[in-house]
């Protein structure tokens, strides 16, 4: 081989020039070997390991439940137990009630019930719920019986004078009745979401989620109402006959 830097013709395994004395860069065969050898040996290091991100503390996974206005947590065990619990107490159309309890808890929504708006005192009987519907609407539907029946006594003995002073106050007992009527229909829901709550938490004593029985004892009653008034107003207009 030749020099790089003189071109003076050396051996080839010359590790420096014999003229000039620049290195070849020609290692001997051992040096090599053990080079080689060396890297042959050296595990091969592993990547820098990026740095971890902390552990965010793991929650149990929870659901919202509500109970008189207040909020609590439950886990999922606990919450699907008090919905076994809400729908025993419910028992039918438990699935309808159970929704419209989670609308008013978690997104402030009350829809009006329709089966309250349409049968009244006898959805309200037949849901445990009369005694709400009464502290209602008693006071209106006390005026427009009283009103109707003293409007009857003074058609009855020709006070026209005390006649018309009635009629106004009896129809502002019925638009009294309705209004309520409409209003326990809107607030049914709210109203018996936190009747279950009260039974089932020991506030209020157990009642059947539907009791048929109840709405029947309303039926009967209405019956008897409208009998008597229709009984009084017969006698009425029977006196002012004869």
């Amino acid at each position: 081989m030749f020099c790089m830097k003189c071109g003076q013709q050396i051996p080839d395994t010359a590790k420096f020039c014999s003229k000039c004395g620049a290195a070849t860069g020609v290692q001997d065969a051992a040096a090599l070997h053990d080079a080689v050898h060396t890297a042959n040996e050296t595990p091969p290091q592993a990547p820098p390991s990026q740095p971890h991100a902390p552990a965010q503390n793991q929650q149990p996974a929870q659901q919202t439940f509500l109970r008189k206005g207040k909020t609590e947590r439950w886990t999922d065990a606990d919450f699907n137990t008090e919905q076994e619990n809400f729908r025993a107490l419910v028992g039918p159309n438990a699935s309808y009630y159970l929704e419209q309890f989670f609308n008013i808890q978690e997104k402030d929504e009350r829809k009006t019930n329709w089966a309250a708006f349409f049968l009244g005192l006898y959805h309200a009987a037949y849901r445990n719920m009369w005694r709400e519907y009464v502290q209602m609407c008693y006071i209106p539907f006390l005026i427009t019986q009283a009103s109707g029946l003293l409007g009857l006594f003074a058609i009855a003995s020709f006070s026209f004078n005390l006649t018309t002073l009635l009629i106004p106050i009896s129809i502002g007992g019925m638009i009294g009745t309705g209004v309520r009527h409409i209003q326990f229909a809107m607030r049914f829901n709210t109203m018996y979401m936190h009747h279950i709550d009260d039974m089932l938490h020991g506030r209020v004593p157990h009642q059947p989620g539907a009791n048929g029985k109840a709405a029947a004892i309303s039926v009967g009653i209405t019956l008897a109402v409208v009998f008597i008034d229709n009984l009084l107003s017969s006698a009425v207009m029977m006196s002012m006959l004869y």
